[in-house]
């Protein structure tokens, strides 16, 4: 009886450790996308003056996504610090300015891929990257897609769409 107890004892310590492993993996992703459980406290909602100084260089960041854009430098840009800049983005938009630009750039060169025939290179390039290997990594990982895999998978819509007798855009 005391062997069984044992045996027991060694898989209710196994099951803990599985257990409170799990449990520190669900608390880690909770807090990666919860603005409440990250510690972050919810902004104070922003000035009417600032706020159209950070959407201004909001727009002037979505109007130069194929340049090498740095916080410091649009910053300096618009006579503003690099902290106040990131904190008031994040109170308005809910997430890092790094995370919205990469965001941008990746949507835009979606669009590019459906809507153009330049190269994956090209594109890659006309979003503000510089290396291909970056893209295509950043991109997989937005899309689960590879770039290639992306085109391909909207050109099949648009054959499908054109056999539905659809006229074809030369």
């Amino acid at each position: 009886m005391a062997e069984h107890t044992g045996v027991d004892r060694g898989r209710q310590e196994r099951l803990l450790h599985t257990f409170d492993q799990t449990a520190a993996e669900l608390l880690y992703l909770l807090c990666q996308h919860s603005p409440l459980l990250s510690g972050a406290v919810p902004a104070a909602p922003v000035s009417g003056r600032m706020a159209r100084r950070v959407r201004d260089m909001r727009a002037y960041m979505e109007g130069h996504l194929q340049e090498k854009l740095t916080i410091p430098e649009v910053c300096r840009r618009f006579y503003l610090s690099p902290t106040s800049f990131k904190k008031y983005f994040r109170a308005m938009y809910g997430q890092s300015v790094h995370r919205w630009l990469q965001r941008q750039r990746l949507e835009r060169a979606a669009q590019l891929l459906r809507t153009t025939r330049l190269s994956v290179l090209q594109i890659a390039q006309s979003v503000g990257y510089s290396a291909l290997s970056q893209f295509n990594a950043a991109f997989k990982q937005h899309f689960h897609l590879t770039p290639r895999q992306y085109r391909n998978t909207s050109d099949s819509g648009k054959k499908t769409a054109d056999s539905a007798g659809q006229p074809e855009d030369e």
